[in-house]
């Protein structure tokens, strides 16, 4: 395996992000925004796997994301749903 320097990735990308974005793979870890749709088609994915709605502790375990981050993507969006139930109509 060769040894990528950044005189290498520079000679085609404007920076490191940009030659790991271009190359189709995705940035993992603390401090990526990973996308609504990605997290759910992984949950899907899991619940395909286990023929039921994961836990969090399977989701953990079978996902590729965290489940925090499920976690807070679903608070959220049961806070939204909250939010909308009472709100008042805009025709009152």
């Amino acid at each position: 395996m060769m040894h990528v320097t950044r005189a290498h990735y520079r000679e085609h990308f404007a920076n490191y992000t940009q030659a790991i974005r271009e190359s189709g793979c995705e940035a993992r870890g603390g401090g990526h925004r990973i996308d609504l749709g990605r997290l759910f088609a992984d949950w899907a994915e899991v619940t395909r796997k286990l023929r039921k709605l994961p836990t969090l502790a399977e989701y953990q375990l079978h996902g590729r994301y965290s489940q925090r981050r499920w976690w807070t993507a679903s608070a959220r969006g049961e806070r939204c749903r909250e939010g909308s139930r009472t709100m008042p109509s805009a025709t009152a």
